[in-house]
């Protein structure tokens, strides 16, 4: 499972990228950046796994996908969020927990680029909020606090990375 933020992906490329991820066996749903080319989203799977798109939330101030993933021995959610900074409310992660607190009890797991402190700060007290439990922390490069996490309602002891990105930001690697 790969819950990416920040693809900065057009539709036009997403479907070329597309088309290698098919060949080499993935499954995924994106929501593109904005004309501001703020964010992009996506959750990308293999078999035996696959997703359906449950809902979509797209403005200037972030966006996030959820999708129910099949093929476990039961159905869990899966989500990817990215807020701007701009979102000085945290409208964008408070929209996503209200949605995940309705679910009915179903698991969740989420990775949000949330340009927020990932311990103390506001989207990591909504998610807690919310019974969510934060197993995995990255950082910008510029970052003297995480501001990338991977949430889930699941308690588990999994191992935990942080490892070096291609890109401004380190990647948050649970297992």
């Amino acid at each position: 499972v790969l819950l990416l933020q920040e693809t900065n992906i057009n539709p036009i490329s997403f479907a070329a990228m597309m088309n290698k991820a098919h060949r080499y066996g993935w499954q995924a749903v994106h929501v593109p950046p904005t004309s501001k080319a703020r964010g992009g989203v996506a959750v990308l799977v293999r078999p035996p796994l696959a997703i359906v798109e449950l809902q979509r939330f797209e403005s200037e101030q972030g966006k996030f996908l959820l999708v129910e993933c099949h093929g476990l021995q039961e159905a869990i959610l899966l989500g990817s969020l990215y807020r701007h900074s701009s979102d000085a409310q945290f409208h964008v992660p408070q929209t996503l927990c209200h949605i995940l607190a309705t679910r009915g009890g179903a698991q969740w797991v989420v990775g949000m680029d949330a340009n927020d402190d990932m311990v103390n700060g506001a989207a990591a007290g909504q998610l807690q909020h919310i019974g969510g439990i934060c197993h995995g922390f990255a950082c910008h490069n510029t970052s003297t606090v995480p501001i990338d996490a991977t949430w889930s309602s699941v308690n588990t002891s999994g191992l935990h990375f942080e490892i070096d990105g291609p890109g401004d930001h380190s990647i948050a690697q649970t297992n």
